[in-house]
């Protein structure tokens, strides 16, 4: 998980899931339509943000997700395990 940590907080798109990814796209897109009328971007830049912060919001509670599970496997084998063999 650390390595679509770091991709998001670079502002790579390939950890973003495909409604992220179309989300901005679409801003980027009407970002240079506004810059290319000569007139100013305003928000858009900030929504982008948003985006990617959510984006890092989602993979931080996935990865607490998965340590939580992984700590109940780890329980339950050391449950098991002090049953003893007979």
């Amino acid at each position: 998980m650390g390595k679509k940590l770091d991709a998001i907080r670079n502002r790579e798109l390939w950890p973003l899931t495909g409604s992220e990814q179309a989300r901005v796209a679409a801003l980027a897109a009407r970002a240079g339509v506004k810059l290319g009328r000569g007139k100013s971007a305003g928000s858009l830049g900030g929504r982008i943000d948003a985006v990617f912060a959510d984006a890092e919001r989602r993979v931080l509670a996935e990865e607490k997700a998965e340590e939580k599970e992984a700590q109940a496997k780890a329980d339950a084998k050391a449950a098991r395990k002090a049953k003893g063999w007979w």
